[in-house]
């Protein structure tokens, strides 16, 4: 049945109204095959009885339930079935269902281990594409969050960052460059530079996203605290630390230190510390933030390691294996022998005896935690290469 000779919408008109809309549905999204999972939550009856009679009428290529979908002659049929009030209503089902896949997006983690998200890539583009104009204002940063999302999941980040500085021009554009959703988008934009070691432009995006949440609610915001600890890393990363504790400090105020919800911004004020060689007040820094959590809590291991080091550096290396010790116990306890973070725990727990003189002991621990890796994280990854170059360097000692 060729496109354009009249056959196709007269197959149509012929249809029951669940396969009509099923057609009208299908002619919004992109060209080419359209993933099942997606069409069966955008509808609420039985898919595949809908789709049969399209088949039939030669309106669909689809070579059984749960392939890929491809609508045949979809000029046409978008045509026909975007038209009047109904048009508009299926219209707008699928932009509102669209958006409610793009707030769902997960980030890096759960898209690894859900390759189903990357099948909604040519949908999501069609919101930030051909119907960006019917998007809510309310809406309007979403497609561009949730794109840059699945193109970092794929290891394209020159397109996950186009994603995120196509999100600004749009914003600035439609909803003002003073208006808070544009300063989320100048900060998503930064922290794409930021993870591409463009650690300048990622300052002064950020610097843009502060001014405009300071303007719009106040220089005391819980909302400013994201960016603050933002900007701070930024800074921290041109090695600009007096810039970058001015900022910590500040977010430090606005959150509170005596929280739990503060342990993150007490890490990175002692990992500042101690970049700026202030050893006391990074190591007091970290004993508050362990004050602040449980005993028997697994994180507590992270704040001990990360104590470890601090003392060693600041010349208490009986106190850095102490509490390094207590750290490899209790990651034990609560992941197991097998799990990467015990692995990255030994690996730096070698490091101080390396640093110590102690080989023996430093290459029977970067043994183990190469063993953990290894079985882990595989033989490529970059943690795994890590501990290898480092067992390498205590062997030819």
């Amino acid at each position: 049945m060729a496109p354009g000779s009249g056959g196709p919408l007269k197959s149509l008109l012929g249809l029951k109204e669940g396969s009509r809309e099923l057609a009208g549905l299908l002619s919004l999204c992109a060209e080419g095959p359209v993933a099942w999972h997606f069409l069966e939550g955008l509808r609420d009856g039985d898919l595949w009885e809908e789709c049969t009679p399209l088949i039939q009428a030669q309106l669909l290529q689809v070579p059984s339930r749960g392939a890929p979908l491809r609508l045949v002659a979809r000029a046409e049929v978008r045509e026909f079935s975007m038209r009047g009030a109904r048009g508009r209503k299926l219209r707008k089902r699928f932009i509102q269902y669209l958006l409610e896949q793009c707030r769902q997006v997960p980030g890096l983690g759960g898209l690894r281990e859900s390759a189903c998200w990357l099948d909604l890539i040519p949908q999501i583009e069609q919101l930030a594409g051909p119907l960006l104009a019917e998007v809510p204002d309310e809406d309007l940063g979403w497609p561009f969050v949730a794109l840059a999302r699945l193109c970092e999941a794929q290891g394209d980040r020159p397109r996950g960052t186009y994603w995120s500085a196509r999100a600004v021009a749009v914003l600035q554009a439609r909803l003002g460059a003073e208006h808070l959703d544009t300063a989320t988008a100048y900060n998503n934009l930064a922290a794409a530079y930021h993870q591409s070691g463009h650690h300048a432009q990622a300052e002064q995006l950020y610097l843009n996203a502060l001014t405009i949440r300071e303007q719009q609610l106040g220089a005391e915001h819980p909302h400013l605290v994201t960016v603050l600890t933002n900007l701070a890393g930024a800074c921290r990363n041109q090695d600009k630390l007096e810039l970058c504790l001015s900022y910590l400090q500040r977010a430090a105020d606005i959150v509170g230190m005596e929280r739990r919800e503060s342990l993150p911004l007490l890490m990175q004020l002692a990992e500042a510390y101690l970049r700026g060689e202030q050893t006391e007040l990074a190591a007091s820094t970290c004993r508050r933030a362990l004050a602040l959590i449980e005993t028997e809590d697994p994180n507590r291991g992270f704040l001990l390691q990360s104590l470890a080091m601090v003392l060693h550096k600041s010349g208490q290396p009986g106190d850095g294996h102490h509490w390094m010790s207590e750290a490899v116990e209790l990651q034990r306890r609560f992941f197991g022998s097998e799990h990467p973070a015990l692995g990255t725990t030994l690996n730096n727990w070698a490091v101080l005896h390396y640093l110590d003189g102690d080989m023996p002991r430093s290459r029977q621990l970067f043994e183990e935690a190469l063993k953990i890796r290894l079985d882990a994280l595989g033989p490529n990854n970059p943690e795994t290469l890590a501990t290898a170059a480092n067992l390498e360097a205590v062997n030819q000692s």
